[in-house]
């Protein structure tokens, strides 16, 4: 530039170089919030860096596509990429895919090829077409295979198709060339978490901050991984670390909730939520956050109000409709949890969860039928999801199809073997067919899994005693009703074996029992009370005159 200002290839190699800071700039999926998957696309908004370096590039561009020196075609070519490039920055994709390619095509622009290579591929990923950027970027990394930015760019793509394995490839090339590459590190810990290599997620965690001491991605990322590992305080100091740097930035209050959640301090958590929404009073992951911490405080009015705003931000996550769900469930508003649940699988029926969540809202509606549908959809998303299983045989068994319940509560065991309530439901099949030996056999199961399996001891005592097995199956019932005494209908079946055993005084006592703990309305509060009548009448006909 300085030797001929009159050619454009000084000024336009300028420009090219200040482009590769600008694309540079845009922020990447360096943390992991566990609320949205994590996707390749542009910045949400230009910042002022990107900006200034905006500013920088455009007169070089400007300058290079006007100099005289050409014709006017080779002009023309200049103009055509000074315009694909502007139509990026200013998120027109599309228009910038046609200008890109097109001057990809120009004579004039081929010693540029792999910037507007890189440009196109940044385009076409930000538009969800991430095998067509990793072709692009293929061919960049071939031409040249010591640019650091080729390879970072390849594993974002790679990573975004669903290839995390050739992704930590791409990662592996950029630290070969650069080991201090710190968007390397922190990426290729993202795909190595992926990948369950949680020990080389956080080697590659503790890298950056031995680099960068304090760098956020990596304090929130480290955190929210240690939690998920069990290791709740690790969490919490990291957490607390990166919301005491960088206390102006909504993602580490998440994060601090999170972990402060995870340590016994639910009303903490709701705090830094709320701190998080008040710096970014858009930032999904903190609505949903709170409404999740509110849930669990038995806040379930205001959960439902904080997921309602998440939904209003983003209402294509079927995790949000779920958790809505769930408020309404809190609420006893079955019809909504209902509504919520269909919901979901509209927005992604490849959501097996919320299949199997819609199946057991179904089933305690008595909608077999549909409880039995909800439930299949969920094992075709997941064929290994074994409480799908066991809750279509659940369902097929209240249809009267004890063979396909059979079947359904056998295939989740089989799946896993340490699932008790497979056991516990199977039990109940068998016990319907009069099959009391079997039943004791899974409730053996189901208690060996979990001794405190209230279902299972009850279940048990009632074999039992089919089986004339009687003192046993009370010493069982009485098990289960020191586990949960919350059932009514349990204390009325003790009263009736405490009853057909002769102990009239305990069989009062415990339909009184059932009745205390059965809420005005329930149709089997008035069996309860007649079973109550004639117990007592027995009582006193017995009694010596």
């Amino acid at each position: 530039s300085r030797v001929d200002p009159d050619l454009p290839y000084g000024a336009w190699m300028e420009a090219l170089v200040v482009l590769e800071e600008y694309l540079a700039l845009q922020p990447m999926p360096d943390a992991m919030t566990g609320v949205r998957r994590l996707v390749y696309r542009g910045a949400a908004a230009e910042t002022p860096e990107m900006a200034a370096r905006r500013a920088e590039m455009e007169p070089r561009l400007a300058r290079a596509a006007g100099a005289k020196v050409w014709g006017a075609g080779v002009a023309q070519d200049f103009r055509l990429g000074l315009d694909a490039v502007r139509a990026m920055q200013g998120r027109r994709y599309e228009e910038a895919e046609r200008g890109l390619t097109a001057a990809l095509g120009r004579p004039p622009l081929r010693v540029f090829r792999t910037d507007l290579l890189m440009a196109r591929a940044k385009v076409r990923a930000a538009s969800g077409r991430s095998q067509e950027a990793i072709a692009d970027l293929d061919e960049v990394v071939r031409v040249r295979p010591r640019w650091t930015d080729g390879w970072l760019h390849l594993g974002y793509a790679r990573y975004a198709a669903d290839d995390a394995e050739g992704a930590i490839e791409a990662y592996d090339a950029v630290i070969a060339v650069d080991p201090r590459h710190v968007s390397a590190l922190l990426n290729r810990g993202v795909a190595r978490w992926s990948m369950q290599k949680e020990d080389g997620a956080l080697a590659d965690y503790a890298e950056v901050l031995r680099i960068e001491p304090g760098k956020q991605e990596a304090l929130i990322n480290r955190s929210v991984l240690l939690l998920r590992r069990g290791e709740a305080e690790a969490a919490l100091a990291d957490a607390r670390e990166a919301a005491t740097r960088h206390p102006g930035t909504a993602i580490v209050w998440v994060t601090l909730a999170q972990a402060l959640a995870a340590t016994g301090n639910p009303n903490g958590a709701i705090e830094a939520d709320a701190k998080a929404i008040g710096i970014d009073p858009r930032f999904l992951e903190a609505w949903a956050n709170r409404a999740n911490h509110r849930m669990l405080q038995g806040d379930h009015a205001g959960a439902l109000s904080d997921v309602d705003e998440a939904i209003r931000i983003d209402g294509s996550l079927s995790l949000l409709w779920r958790n809505r769900a769930g408020a309404h469930r809190g609420l006893g508003d079955d019809q909504a949890v209902l509504s919520d649940l269909d919901r979901a699988v509209q927005v992604d029926p490849k959501d097996g969860v919320a299949w199997r969540e819609l199946g057991t809202a179904r089933l305690q509606l008595q909608d077999l039928e549909g409880a039995v549908k909800a439930y299949g959809e969920a094992i075709v998303v997941d064929a290994q999801d074994a409480e799908a299983w066991t809750g279509r045989g659940v369902a097929r068994y209240q249809l009267g199809q004890g063979d396909a319940a059979i079947a359904d509560l056998t295939e989740a065991i089989r799946i896993a073997p340490t699932f008790g309530e497979a056991y516990t439901d199977r039990a109940v099949v068998y016990f319907g067919r009069r099959e009391f030996k079997a039943a004791i056999a899974d409730c053996d199961a189901a208690i060996r899994i979990n001794e405190m399996d209230a279902t299972a001891h009850f279940q048990r005592g009632v074999a039992r005693f089919a089986l004339g097995q009687r003192e046993e199956a009370l010493a069982d019932m009485g098990t289960a009703l020191d586990l949960d005494g919350s059932r009514p209908d349990w204390w009325a079946v003790r009263a009736q074996a405490r009853r057909a055993l002769g102990d009239l005084d305990g069989a009062i006592e415990d339909y009184r029992t059932a009745l205390e703990r059965t809420p005005e309305g329930w149709k089997i509060r008035g069996t309860i009370e007649g079973e109550l009548r004639s117990t007592e009448a027995e009582r006193t006909a017995k009694r010596p005159r």
